[in-house]
Parts: C-alpha cells; structure tokens; sequence
C-alpha cells in the first residue's frame, strides 16, 4: 500500500505547506526575493526555503529570541501584496491563531515586510504526508486508521471554532514523530472558510482561475463551485477520500483521471460517480492484496462508503462521528454503518468474548440432540436481547452526542462572553447556536437528555444578546422538566420562574404574568416548606411585569408584599429589590418617592469593592430619576459617581467604563447646557478606540455627534457621524449599527432641510434596516426608522419642497401602524396548561 504519486523536487513535500500545481512561469514569478540569512522581524533568520506555492514560500528559520528553535516562515510571493491573494494570506494568519490543538501546526508571531509583504511564523513540521509516512513505515491496517484518527480530532476541532479547512489530503496531513510516536499535524489552511461572522470574507476568490481546493479530495457539492452549499460535512468528505487513499493506495477519483481528464469533466466525476468498494479496488490495483482486502471487506468497506455518500445527509455529521465509528471497529463493537443483522450483531461478541463463545459452543455440541426442537425459541430470544443491546448501544450513543453537544455548548457559552465583553462581532457564534439548535429533534425522545441542552440553549442565546431565540429554548427547558420531574418539582417551579422574569426582558409582558403566577402559586403550595420562600421572588418579578402593562396600581401592591415579606438581615439584597420598586414607581409617575426609595437603597449598600457593581447600577438609576425631576445637578453627580467608582474597580479600559461614560454624555444631553457631556463623550471614544471594543465605537460616535448637536455645533456634530460611519465599516461590528449612523446623519440633514441628501442616508439605513443581524439592537432602536421617515416626509410637506410625498407620508405611518401590532403581545396568552 504504497503512495504512487510522483514528486516534485522543487515543491519539497516532505514540508506539507503548499501543494499546488504551477506553471513554469507562474512559479518563477514566486520565486522568493528574499535570500537565505535574511532577518525577519527582528529575530528569524531565514536558512532554506520548505516549498513554494500559490501565494508565496515557506522558509526553514531559525528564531534567537526569546528563544531559539527552528520555526516555518510564511512570506507572500512578490506581486501578490494586493487583491484577493493578501486577503486570503492574512485569512489564513487570522485562522490559525484560532486554532489550538496538538495535532494542528501553531502559529507563533505575524508581521510585515518593509516592502510591505505580509509574513507569518509557525510551528515547523518537519515530516512526511500521512500515506508516504504510513508506506515508508509500512504499517498495518489498524495502525493507519489509529493515526488517522488524530486527524479527525483535528478537523473536529477546527469545525468546533468553526472553520472549514476545504483543502485536506495527504500533503496537508503531515505525520512527524515525536518520542518514537507519530504524531499528525494538519498544516495550510490557505482557503479555509469561516461558517460566517468576522474572518468570513465573503464570496471566495480564486488565485489565477485556480479552483479552491483539489479536485480528488473534493466533496460534491464543493465540487458543485457554488460555494453556497458547503458545510463542515464537505470535510468529513474529505476525509473519506484521504482514509480511502491510506488504506487502498489510490483515491476514488484516481490522480490518472485528475490528470488526464478535463476539469469540468473531473468535477462531474466527483459529484456523480459511485465511490468503489475499497476491497475491491485494492483487488484491481494488486491482484496480490488478498490478506489486505480481507482486512477492509465488510465493516471498513461500510464505514468508508458512508463518509463518501453523494448526498451530505447520509454521511457521517462530524469529523467526530466518523473517528468513533473507527474505534468501534477497531474495539470490535458494533458499528453503526453496519447491517443490523442478529448474525453480524453476535457475532461481533463472539468475536469479543471468544472464550465464553467456545465454552458455550462445546456445551451446545453436547444438548444439540436434546433442544433442536426448541432452537426457534431461543433464536427468538437472541433476537430480542439483540435488539435490546441494540437499543441500549443506540441510547448510550445518544447520551455520548448529547455530551459533546453539551460541552461545545460550554464553549460556546464562553466565547460569548469573551466576545460580547471585548464588543467582537458574534455572528459567527450565532450560526454555531443555530446549527446545535436545528440538531435538536435527535433528542426528542429523550427528554432527561435534551432538557439540559435546551437550559445552555437558552442561556447562550442570552449572552448571544438574542432574548428573542433564548425565550423559546427557556420555555423548551421548563415543558421537557415537565415531563421527566413532574409539574410540581422544585425544579420544574424554577424552570417556570426563569421563564417568567426572562419574559419581561423579551417585552412578552402578558405571558411573563401567566408564568409568574403560576410560578408562585406552585411555590406557595409545594410540599417543602423550604422552597416556598421562592413564591416571593415570583410576586416580586410578577410586579415588574404589571407595571411594563401599564397596571400600576397591582404592581404597586404585588412589590409591596414583596418587600414586607423580604428578609432585612439580606441589606444588599433589599437594596436591589428597593432599586426594582423605584422603576415601578417612575413608571406610574412618581418620581419623588423613587428618589427617596433609591436613597434608602444606597444607604444600606456598603461603600466597598464587593458591592460597588450593585451600588453603580443604583446611581445610574438615581441620576434617571433626578433627571426627570429636573433636579439636573444631582443627577450628573449620581453619574459622575457611578463613573466613578466603574474606573476604580474595574480599571480605565473595562468596557463598562465605556458604558458609564457614554450614559454620562447621555444625561448631560439632557440637562441644560450639556454640562460635561462632549468631555465624557471624546474619552469614551477614545477608550472604544484604543480597546478595538466595535460594538461601543458606533455608541460612542452617536454620542459625540449628539452631545456636539445640543451644544448647536452642528457641521461638527455632522462630520462626527461621517467619521463614525467610516470608522465603523472598517470594523466588523454588525451592520445595524453603521445603519444607525445613517439614519442619524439623516436626521441632521433633514433638520438642516437639506431633504435631498437626507433621503439618500435615510434610503442606505432602510434597505437592511429589518434584514441585516440586529444581534444587540434593543427594540426601541429598531423604532426610529419610522420615526425619522415620518418626521421627514413632514417636514418636506411642511417646507414645501419638491420632494414632498403624501402617499410617502402615509405609506410610513402605515407602516410603522402594521410594525407595532406585530410586536404588541396580546392580551392572553392562549395554549398554556
């Protein structure tokens, strides 16, 4: 089972980083213009170039400092430092420090040249493809599919930061050997594809009309060239095509048929031509292989065959299915590619229990007389404790997939927070969600199972800051509770509860009373008395919901009980709930008693570091209220406090720093005078700016513009929102956000009647304004669209200008009628038991 394919001397494959098929002038035009002994950075000497490829050469170096080691030099080939080829090059850098995982080569430091070429360096793979490796070893069938099984981790991996490699075989799957181990490394991820959010680059580009991947490796639908149906499956694909290759010597599509056939004819081949059997194709390439092709008959036929279906949805999910497939097989369990025969079934566990099944055989030889008459019972029997085993096995694997599933959603969850905190764009985890959740049917009968997974589900769209698609996943988590621990179990109350109050957040007021009563009903009336406490945070969160109603009067009282019921040896705690009361009572217009109610809140809370996050939101609560009572100078010395005491604990470049300020430029914009607003405004740009925080950079341009607006600076106000937009396109904060922008530079034009202009800004807002990922966007946000068009189309009829438009006017008023009977919840919520 040796590898054939011939080797070019000048693409060193031992090296692995490129494998591309070049002209001859192609590949004199990247012939490097570096030479050996050249320093890079500083502290990599360059010593002999590893190979060549379609964007540039790799270099053998050696790094002096902070410590010496060999590393691999990747430098983009001269003529190539614009276009589509640099974007890919830095695509590739950006890929790799995502990627951190034994058996993928890691990138250590990136930099640029003086004649601005981009490099980057990483681990140095000092071995060979994984079947020239496997051959020059000659190791046995079971060994190479024990090493091939690393590279399926790897792509696992890969796909769980959501990166597609598209370009996986043997030159890219490289084996080296450490402690007399091999070891995989999968290297070049050159064009791999991001599922989608901030290395997602769009429609691909090719390199001089080359196609993105090799075609033998290929999966059909990447073959297809469309590019818009490829999933993390097409790498499953290929790694079909690269285990088929490991085991048989050749790939299905042979690289005679790669080289003698026309592209479009080649990529016909890979989408519709069935893969043949790999028994008999080591039968056909040597008529010798018997012992081998006995070795693939049957099970690693079964298992290939299913990671090289045509049709994605027969294939194995993941990288990780395919890898526990293979250590079934290679554990002589059962595998699931298998036919579910009782035959084939037992006799995987004679296989297993060899002993017990020759013991069992004598004393059979022995009764054979006696129990013929009776074999059809006991044949029956095995079938059913077969198809018991059976079911068990298919149970666990569920339980297993539901494990992994749990703990990506671990993952997930983490690199939500990370990101939301640092105001990284979260499409791309967005899509992650979206694909566990659109994978959740699988455990629809297995309801102990899925209502953990619904719990995460919800909890990292949550953080995902999508409390529309975390509502019914808290509401999934409570039905499945249920079912497995009954209606009254405390667990199931709790389930209740948090949808309840999570309700109030989505703006799904009514139904958050339907929940919270009965949540607190269920409480009150549970059979442990020590849970029933839970009743008053239930009467509390329901409060909240009666005042978003518009029912001050029931939630004045309900908030009331709440507190006399409260435990006062809890001081921080009643300071919260005293915070909740004074929103309801600025609800229902009373300012003053809210202000007295904060007071108290803050006098129980201690002026200490374990408190201060509790005693900020309280001043910012204080320094709203103080506003609307007009008492303008307390409330900017709330604020300024809250400021405060945010940079103290948490330091000058914490985002919410960033949030205290703009809040502060916020409420100076409301006072006379602006007082303090533009200087807290150009700080909070300022840290936005030098925190790459994009999602508060837009926030922190708005409220530049708007705190030079009230100072009436208008031209400055506009120039801030132009250097705003620009500002944020060149990030990837999501779009709404550079909407936002637009609206408001319209919003200044129109008040300037410069209608024209503005209905160009006001046009670019509204194309995407309900299209583009609102991740973040609060619903008040997604409102003054159809405020700015309405006041516009006055304003123009007002002005009498040309381009005034009743049937316009009228048009947006409908609109904006039709958009908020969509989002009104009703009245009653029906279908609840």
């Amino acid at each position: 089972m040796s590898d054939p394919r011939p080797q070019n001397p000048r693409l060193q494959p031992s090296a692995g980083y490129f494998d591309v098929a070049l002209g001859v002038d192609e590949e004199a035009d990247l012939l490097p213009q570096d030479a050996p002994g050249m320093v890079i950075g500083g502290r990599y000497v360059l010593k002999s170039i590893l190979g060549v490829g379609g964007t540039g050469h790799v270099w053998r170096a050696e790094q002096t400092q902070p410590v010496q080691r060999e590393v691999a030099v990747k430098i983009i080939g001269a003529g190539l430092v614009t276009g589509p080829v640099v974007t890919r090059f830095n695509r590739e850098c950006q890929v790799l420090a995502r990627l951190e995982h034994p058996n993928i080569a890691a990138i250590f430091d990136a930099g640029e040249l003086a004649d601005g070429r981009p490099y980057f360096v990483m681990e140095i793979v000092s071995g060979q493809p994984i079947t020239q490796w496997c051959a020059e070893h000659q190791i046995p069938v079971k060994g190479r599919v024990e090493i091939f099984l690393q590279a399926c981790l790897a792509v696992q991996h890969a796909h769980h930061k959501g990166i597609l490699h598209r370009d996986l075989k043997p030159s890219n799957v490289m084996v080296t050997e450490v402690n007399g181990k091999p070891v995989v490394k999968v290297i070049d991820f050159g064009i791999a594809k991001a599922l989608a959010g901030d290395l997602d680059a769009g429609p691909d580009v090719t390199v001089r009309g080359m196609v993105l991947g090799t075609p033998r490796y290929m999966s059909p639908e990447q073959a297809g060239l469309t590019g818009q149906d490829v999933d993390t499956r097409s790498d499953v694909y290929a790694l079909g095509v690269l285990l088929y290759e490991l085991l048989t010597g050749s790939t299905p599509v042979t690289e005679g048929e790669e080289k003698h056939t026309s592209l479009s004819d080649l990529l016909q081949r890979v989408r519709h031509t069935e893969t043949e059997l790999p028994s008999r194709r080591l039968l056909h390439r040597a008529p010798q292989a018997q012992r081998l092709a006995r070795e693939l008959c049957g099970e690693l036929d079964w298992i290939l065959l299913r990671a090289l279906q045509k049709d994605r949805e027969q294939r194995y999910p993941t990288a990780i299915a395919l890898a526990e497939e293979l250590q079934r097989h290679l554990r002589q369990e059962p595998v699931l590619a298998g036919p579910p025969s009782t035959t084939y079934r037992v006799k995987k566990w004679i296989v297993r229990h060899r002993h017990a099944a020759l013991s069992t055989a004598a004393v059979f030889g022995a009764l054979s007389a006696g129990v013929a008459t009776t074999w059809w019972a006991l044949d029956l029997a095995e079938m059913q404790r077969q198809e018991a085993a059976r079911q068990k096995a298919s149970a666990m694997n569920e339980a297993h997939l539901a494990q992994q599933v749990s703990s990506q959603l671990s993952d997930l969850l983490g690199g939500a927070r990370k990101h939301v905190e640092a105001g990284m764009n979260t499409q791309i985890l967005r899509n992650l969600a979206d694909e566990v959740a659109a994978g959740m049917p699988r455990f629809a009968t297995l309801p102990k199972t899925a209502a953990p997974l619904a719990k995460q589900l919800a909890e990292l769209y949550t953080t995902l800051q999508e409390p529309a698609r975390a509502l019914p996943w808290y509401r999934r988590h409570w039905e499945l509770l249920k079912e497995t621990d009954g209606p009254q179990a405390k667990t199931t109350l709790d389930a209740l509860y948090t949808l309840g109050w999570r309700s109030i957040s989505s703006n799904q007021n009514a139904a958050a009373v339907v929940f919270l009563e009965q949540a607190m009903q269920g409480y009150q009336t549970h059979p442990e008395p020590a849970h029933r406490w839970m009743a008053n945070y239930a009467r509390k969160e329901l409060a909240r919901a009666l005042s978003r109603l518009g029912r001050h009067e029931q939630a004045l009282k309900a908030m009331t009980l709440a507190l006399q019921q409260q435990n006062p040896n809890k001081p921080a705690q009643v300071a919260t709930w005293l915070q909740e009361y004074a929103d309801i009572l600025r609800a229902a217009n009373k300012d003053e008693e809210a202000a007295t109610v904060l007071h108290r809140a803050l006098a129980l809370l201690p002026e200490d570091e374990a408190h201060a996050s509790q005693r900020t939101n309280t001043l910012h609560a204080l320094a709203t209220t103080s506003r609307l009572r007009e008492h303008y100078d307390e409330a900017l010395a709330a604020s300024a406090e809250r400021v405060a005491i945010v940079e103290r604990t948490q330091g000058s470049s914490h985002p919410q720093l960033i949030h205290a300020l703009i809040s502060h430029a916020t409420l100076a914009c409301k006072c006379p005078g602006c007082p303090g607003g533009e200087a807290a405004a150009r700080r909070a740009l300022a840290l936005a700016q030098a925190a790459g925080h994009e999602s508060l950079l837009a926030d922190a341009w708005i409220t530049l513009s708007e705190t030079l607006r009230m100072s009436e600076r208008y031209a400055e106000s506009e120039q801030a929102v132009r250097d705003g937009i620009a500002a944020v396109n060149r990030t990837h904060a999501e779009r709404w956000r550079v909407l936002e922008l637009h609206r408001r530079l319209g919003d200044l034009l129109t008040s300037r009647s410069e209608f024209k202009e503005a209905l160009k800004e006001y046009q670019t807002a509204a194309a995407d304004w309900f299209n583009a990922p609102t991740v973040g966007r609060a619903r008040e946000k997604e409102e003054l669209i159809f405020g700015s068009f309405i006041k516009f189309w006055e304003r123009a009829a007002k002005a009498a200008s040309p381009l005034a438009d009743a049937q316009q006017l009228e048009e947006w008023r409908r609109k904006y009628a039709a958009w908020k009977a969509e989002r009104t919840p009703p009245a009653t919520i029906t279908g609840l038991p």
